[in-house]
């Protein structure tokens, strides 16, 4: 059993317990952070990859394409990520950053999915230029693995500045949108009950959103219900 580090800093230490798996590569990125941070996802990145590719990643935005984001976004559970099968749903464009890493020897990974107090969504992986190398890891080390990233994770989380929000008031058809969202309707429902088109009813609720900070039109009516706005 692999030992997880207590104590201290997990920053400093990620590398050291990454190769007591028997690898050499990992990384991290917060993919959402907490209402009001004052950085960037980029500014959240620690990573092991050579210089040279964390730089290409950052400079050219690949993680708004990166096919472990796209999966990793809306997965709780930890996954294996690759070449082959794994790249098969996504576009020539996402592959490519694949074929990419692959100059670097980063080729196959696993991934776990950290979600934070704060409304904050981060990834953490571990990357070797062979399938057998993360399959013998994660059979070992999973839970340790998946400690490991929380902690790193809550770490990193811990030190990023949140400044308050100030936001817009709600108009009243924003109210009336939320409000039916809240009771559960779905757009086209909340169309015909307010005698306007799907498309203004997507509109007014993704004005609601952004004024609330939210994620989707259900996180901004449970905000607005939190907070006494409906």
């Amino acid at each position: 059993m692999t030992t997880v580090p207590s104590g201290g800093s997990f920053a400093r230490v990620a590398a050291p317990f990454v190769r007591s798996l028997g690898l050499e590569h990992y990384a991290y990125m917060a993919i959402r952070l907490p209402e009001g941070a004052t950085c960037t996802p980029e500014d959240t990145l620690r990573t092991s990859y050579p210089s040279a590719w964390a730089s290409r990643y950052v400079d050219r935005a690949y993680r708004l394409y990166d096919p472990v984001v796209a999966i990793g976004s809306r997965s709780r559970l930890p996954f294996h990520w690759g070449h082959g099968g794994f790249l098969r749903p996504f576009t020539k464009a996402q592959q490519l950053i694949f074929h990419e890493a692959k100059e670097f020897h980063i080729t196959e990974g696993y991934c776990v999915p950290i979600a934070g107090p704060r409304g904050d969504f981060g990834l953490f992986a571990i990357a070797a230029p062979h399938r057998r190398e993360i399959d013998d890891a994660v059979a070992v080390a999973a839970g340790d693995i998946q400690l490991f990233a929380v902690q790193l994770c809550d770490e990193i989380m811990c030190g990023i500045t949140v400044t308050p929000q100030s936001r817009s008031e709600l108009s009243n058809r924003e109210r009336e949108c939320l409000l039916w969202t809240s009771e559960g309707l779905k757009t086209e429902h909340i169309a015909v009950r307010l005698k306007l088109s799907e498309s203004a009813v997507n509109y007014h609720l993704g004005n609601a959103s952004r004024k609330l900070g939210a994620y989707n039109k259900h996180h901004a009516a449970i905000i607005a219900l939190r907070e006494g706005l409906l």
